[in-house]
């Protein structure tokens, strides 16, 4: 089945896909608390994960740690996205897609 972008690679983002419930709260740098899911949509500041050419800073999450996120990220080398952790320290923006009611 072909992802976002017609991308067929393994770990390539699929936004069609809902965030699950109910996620990890983490404390962010700034004493603000931020829910994070699976699938949700992290914008990451570039000095912390570069930007790549289909989604530019957005990263889709993969799966919640104690201390960071992990992300599919797109590696130009390989042509292909895989698995790459975030500090949190690096998280602009949380999106989030929820199942029709």
């Amino acid at each position: 089945m072909a992802k976002d972008f017609d991308r067929t690679d393994f770990w390539a983002p699929d936004s069609g896909l809902d965030s699950i419930a109910p996620g990890v709260d983490y404390q962010l740098p700034d004493g603000s608390t931020l829910n994070i899911q699976e699938n949700d949509w992290l914008d990451i500041d570039s000095a912390g994960l570069p930007e790549d050419k289909f989604w530019g800073s957005s990263h889709q999450v993969i799966a919640m740690n104690s201390v960071d996120v992990v992300v599919r990220a797109y590696d130009a080398v390989s042509d292909l996205f895989a698995p790459q952790s975030v500090s949190l320290d690096w998280v602009m923006h949380n999106y989030r897609k929820v199942p029709n009611a």
